[in-house]
């Protein structure tokens, strides 16, 4: 038992480190990448009740020694939790798309206090209002004291969505929980080779696929957004709206998947690859969106309906 509890004590301490670092001008960005690793590992060696331990070790570490409760609170909210969700996700049993599924509600659940009733704390309207002001002293020095009518209707509308997606950010919770879990399981492949540790590939999106109920929630969750009269700067349209966005993206990704079986049914593209396909998508989004919404009512079938292990 001496080793489980003093690896985990370790890791806790290595944790307390790369937080510190995560402070230091222009590497900080990289060494952010490696905080939520040392929890990663004692989650896959010893279990998700070792990891908790090591978890709340670090915390207290960064309560006493490191900025106080609001650093603490930072810790365990952006890195804490990724390394106990990513390695859940890692030493799971099943498909790597599924288990990425998973993780990433589960931290969204867990890290959404953080952000819930973010609009309110920053002032989204009084922000948006500021950043309009902005845009608008910018087209002026662009364009001239007689900026078109049209531009400042774009910056309005702007103004209007932005502050309505940030009253209850969903999306942001839901992104960034998804982009954490994959930068996590990234670093954890570079260093796979080097712990002897086997750690799964990522789900490749050319096999990506979404049930049918998404885009038929998206079409009652837009109808519900139209019945109570679109952008609002309420709880309820807010939500609808983040909502419908999430919908919106998974049924892109399963266009994406859908478009490279079509061009290549037999030989699937690699991860590089499809990531590329992805962002040549962006520049015709209808395409993708309507494949999507074709593809998840069509017969799975096989290959395509398996999951990149």
């Amino acid at each position: 038992m001496a080793r489980p509890v003093t690896e985990s004590a370790l890791m806790a301490a290595l944790s307390y480190l790369l937080f510190l670092g995560y402070n230091i001008p222009v590497l900080g960005g990289f060494i952010a990448l490696f905080c939520p690793v040392p929890l990663t590992l004692v989650c896959m060696r010893h279990g998700m009740r070792r990891a908790l331990m090591s978890c709340v070790c670090a915390c207290v570490l960064v309560l006493m020694m490191g900025g106080g409760p609001a650093q603490a609170y930072l810790f365990l909210m952006v890195f804490g939790l990724t390394g106990l969700a990513s390695g859940w996700m890692l030493g799971r049993s099943e498909p790597p798309a599924n288990a990425l599924f998973k993780a990433t509600a589960l931290l969204s659940i867990a890290s959404f206090p953080m952000l819930l009733g973010a609009g309110a704390v920053v002032g989204a309207d009084q922000s948006m209002d500021e950043l309009q002001k902005q845009m608008y002293t910018w087209l002026v020095s662009l364009l001239g004291t007689n900026p078109d009518p049209a531009l400042l209707a774009q910056v309005e509308a702007f103004k209007k969505l932005t502050t309505v997606m940030l009253i209850c950010p969903v999306w942001l919770v839901v992104s960034t929980s998804f982009g954490s879990l994959v930068l996590n399981q990234l670093v954890m492949r570079w260093l796979a080779p080097r712990m002897k540790l086997d750690i799964p590939a990522l789900p490749n999106p050319y096999y990506a696929r979404v049930p049918a109920w998404v885009p038929v929630v998206m079409f009652a969750l837009m109808f519900r957004f139209g019945v109570i009269g679109g952008l609002k700067p309420t709880l309820e349209s807010s939500l609808l709206m983040n909502l419908i966005w999430i919908c919106q993206l998974c049924i892109y990704l399963a266009g994406i998947g859908a478009l490279a079986r079509m061009l290549r049914p037999g030989k699937p593209y690699a991860l590089p690859q499809m990531v590329v396909f992805a962002l040549v998508g962006l520049l015709m989004p209808a395409v993708p969106f309507i494949m999507g919404l074709v593809d998840v009512f069509q017969d799975s079938g096989a290959p395509a309906a398996k999951v990149a292990e």
